[in-house]
């Protein structure tokens, strides 16, 4: 199988079986914490913002934030997977008006619209649990987007999903559009100082929610 990959143009990757494997299972901290600052009040433009700006991207190069790739995949395959992943626990919360975005017989909605914000979206959560816009720093969005994939990524490491640091770069480099400046997320977690990171996810947690405590070797 992995003859045929390479041939194929591919770059195989062998993991071990968990939910999401790998690429899927580090990205979907990213997108979910995306939905629940939409949720909190955070602007979708702003977050999606945010995110390009740290240089995140798609396979094809294409800069793109969380939830225009949530629309690219598709709404119903983030929550198939979203419901998947909750294996791993607490970490992985979800929101309930992403179900409400899916209605029976019906196109879900979007988080884009013709290139500008859906406001539909703010409209459904303020059915369920209100939505006033928040403002958050752009650091702090960034931090909650991209901190959280490093400890899932460690986690991953120390379960050996996969057995090198170098092999959860490439993969999140090709798989999931980390910016290529950085040489991967675990160099980039390196570049920044793994202390640093969770004293930063501590932070979070008490801010936040206990999804960002950090994992403890």
């Amino acid at each position: 199988i992995i003859d045929l990959a390479k041939k194929m143009g591919k770059l195989p990757l062998v993991v071990k079986d968990c939910p999401g494997f790998l690429v899927n299972r580090v990205l979907s901290r990213y997108l979910i914490e995306s939905i629940l600052m939409v949720a909190e009040g955070v602007p979708i433009q702003k977050i999606d913002l945010a995110a390009k700006k740290f240089g995140m991207a798609i396979d094809s190069g294409k800069a793109m934030g969380p939830l225009e790739l949530i629309d690219y995949i598709g709404i119903e395959t983030c929550v198939q997977v979203m419901e998947a992943l909750k294996k791993l626990g607490p970490r992985i919360e979800g929101h309930p008006f992403v179900s409400d975005m899916i209605k029976a017989n019906d196109r879900p909605s979007k988080f884009w619209l013709n290139g500008k914000e859906n406001k539909i979206v703010y409209e459904t959560i303020k059915k369920s649990s209100g939505w006033v816009k928040k403002e958050v720093s752009e650091s702090e969005l960034i931090d909650r987007l991209i901190l959280p994939m490093v400890d899932e990524a460690r986690r991953c490491l120390a379960e050996n999903i996969v057995d090198s640091r170098e092999k959860v770069d490439v993969a999140m480099l090709y798989g999931a559009g980390f910016p290529a400046f950085t040489g991967g997320i675990m160099r980039w977690a390196d570049q920044q100082g793994i202390n640093k990171i969770n004293d930063r996810l501590e932070e979070l947690a008490e801010k936040c929610g206990q999804r960002f405590k950090p994992f403890s070797a």
